[in-house]
């Protein structure tokens, strides 16, 4: 260390040890870090709080509802023809 340093360090009382320049940042450190936490606690009580608008449901109209039928036929037939290929199996579960 150079003699203005050692100078400066022993001539302030708060920066006399090092070990006592490690608690003032591990200090600081904890502030922010208690900062940050509450910061994130308010979001999530607004959060919260902020309540969705409800939304009207809509029926489904009669050309999605064949379409919906057609799919589910499309599955059953899908299946009937992949145990058809099949020649040990018989049944369709």
């Amino acid at each position: 260390m150079s003699l203005l340093l050692r100078n400066l360090l022993s001539s302030t009382p708060a920066l006399s040890s090092p070990s006592s320049v490690l608690v003032g940042e591990f200090d600081e450190m904890a502030i922010q870090l208690e900062n940050i936490v509450e910061a994130i606690k308010s979001k999530v009580r607004a959060l919260k709080k902020s309540k969705k608008k409800p939304y009207v449901r809509m029926d489904k109209s009669s050309s999605v509802k064949v379409e919906i039928r057609s799919r589910q036929a499309r599955k059953l037939i899908d299946k009937t023809m992949r145990v058809a290929d099949q020649p040990g199996k018989r049944a369709i579960s």
